[in-house]
């Protein structure tokens, strides 16, 4: 589906409390790990600019963040929004990964909040990404672990696919899990040149009202799914979600909704 400026604020205000408490955990262990003040730091892949936000705050008035994204419609809104809260140490700029080299420029650590599965070329983007190190910086990184500790994820987007006629994407093709499979992010940093890699686990565990709040927010936010579900026709996708809001039934406890789910994060230095 076509970024929507509208679509992305509203999802934003209604959700950013149900996306920290899946994301946060896993980004405050990132951001620890390889951002110090007076940095310069490079988000790649970094969407509606969440955690640059966060990097921004953390290098201070002495540092920077330059954000880059394949899409220029969520980092408009990222800017947008480092504008409402005031922060002036950080920039946008659409570049794929597999091009940073292209800024011309290098950075005392890179950044990437659950991006890196989705490259087409993974070894192109992480040697790029390498290449704009400096020596000694770090690269920090977030992505879904396997899909079998994601099920509030895996589920939905396990139906979409069947809608799909595909199969879900193998470990070596983009896809919301591909790192999380065995050592598959471990590897890929290592291969890449980066030495003292680490790969740590961190929960993130799902809450909502209901197994309706919680398809609701997927509808909204669903981000990668909602663009899968932009390949089905309108009979399909409707037949998708109403799939969907069964199946997330399961998670119903308590007149509650709880899913488990996992996040990892790797760093590696140059």
């Amino acid at each position: 589906m076509p970024y929507d400026a509208d679509r992305f604020k509203a999802a934003r205000r209604r959700w950013s409390s149900a996306i920290e408490s899946m994301l946060s955990a896993a980004t405050e262990t990132m951001l620890a790990s390889v951002v110090r003040s007076g940095m310069d730091v490079l988000d790649v892949a970094a969407g509606t600019g969440g955690q640059t936000i966060l990097a921004a705050r953390r290098v201070g008035a002495s540092g920077s963040v330059l954000a880059t994204d394949i899409e220029a419609g969520p980092l408009e809104f990222a800017a947008s929004a480092a504008r409402e809260l005031g922060i002036e140490n950080v920039d946008f700029r659409v570049t794929p990964c597999e091009r940073l080299t292209e800024i011309g420029a290098t950075f005392d650590a890179v950044i990437s909040r659950n991006g890196l599965q989705y490259l087409h070329d993974l070894p192109k983007g992480l040697a790029q990404i390498y290449s704009v190190v400096r020596p000694g910086g770090m690269l920090g990184t977030v992505a879904w672990s396997a899909p079998e500790h994601n099920p509030f994820l895996s589920t939905s987007f396990d139906i979409t696919y069947r809608k799909l006629g595909r199969l879900p994407p193998t470990r070596d093709e983009p896809g919301p899990f591909r790192l999380g499979y065995d050592k598959a992010l471990q590897s890929a940093l290592q291969g890449s040149g980066f030495r003292s890699v680490s790969v740590v686990t961190v929960a993130a565990l799902t809450r909502f009202e209901s197994a309706a709040e919680a398809t609701q927010f997927q509808h909204e936010a669903g981000g990668e799914l909602l663009r899968l579900m932009g390949g089905l026709s309108g009979a399909a996708r409707a037949e998708a979600w109403v799939e969907i809001a069964q199946a997330l039934r399961a998670f119903e406890r308590d007149s509650t909704f709880v899913a488990d789910g996992e996040l990892i994060v790797g760093t590696g230095t140059k």
